[in-house]
């Protein structure tokens, strides 16, 4: 059985001196409900993994954990894992920065 899902939430999109508001309908299969919502949550997953970069950024340029020194040590796991994740992120062909 074949189920409709219209995207809410639409965003204005400036082109050139027009909004635009863009919509989209999703037609979907009842066993690929849980790809679809992977696929909605992806912004909200890109936004988690960006947190955790400027995280990890903020621990290898300030030095700090919270309000306390971070050690050698969790200054070079935290500039691993930032590396790692950066890696991983490209790997996919995917970007954080905007």
């Amino acid at each position: 059985m074949s189920n409709i899902l219209p995207i809410i939430g639409r965003k204005p999109i400036k082109y050139g001196e027009k909004h635009i508001i863009m919509k989209a309908t999703l037609h979907f299969e009842h066993e690929e409900q849980d790809e679809l919502q992977d696929a909605l949550n992806g912004v909200k997953w890109r936004l988690i993994v960006w947190d955790l970069d400027q995280e990890l950024r903020a621990i290898i340029k300030h030095g700090y954990i919270g309000n306390r020194e971070a050690t050698s040590a969790e200054i070079k796991m935290a500039d691993y894992c930032r590396t790692k994740l950066r890696q991983l992120v490209s790997d996919d062909g995917l970007n954080l920065d905007v």
